[in-house]
């Protein structure tokens, strides 16, 4: 895929009953990435100790959140894991923003 390119930060490794994790990820607005953003969801949701269905709607909402923007923006997925849950913040160079909490 010449051209695209996507950039991870954060400090992963956070269990159930440990300190939250935060793993920021900023990408073209691009279909063809749009998986890359739901493999990070759910592992983050996996972490979490989310059932296996939660897990997958958790990818799809965030493949699809990042895929959607027009051609040209970027966007920015950030998952936080915490007990129970995860917290997930899209956020696209247009304007759009998309929060999925616990």
């Amino acid at each position: 895929m010449p051209g695209l390119a996507a950039r991870a930060v954060g400090k992963v490794g956070a269990v159930r009953g440990q300190t939250p994790s935060r793993v920021v990820l900023t990408m073209p607005a691009d279909v063809r990435l749009s998986r890359l953003a739901g493999v990070v969801v759910a592992d983050a949701a996996a972490r979490a100790g989310l059932s296996v269905h939660q897990v997958e709607a958790a990818a799809i909402a965030a493949a699809n959140a990042c895929a959607t923007d027009p051609a040209g923006a970027t966007v920015s997925l950030e998952v936080t894991v915490g007990p129970g849950g995860i917290d997930v913040r899209a956020a696209s160079s247009n304007g759009t923003t998309v929060s999925v909490g616990r």
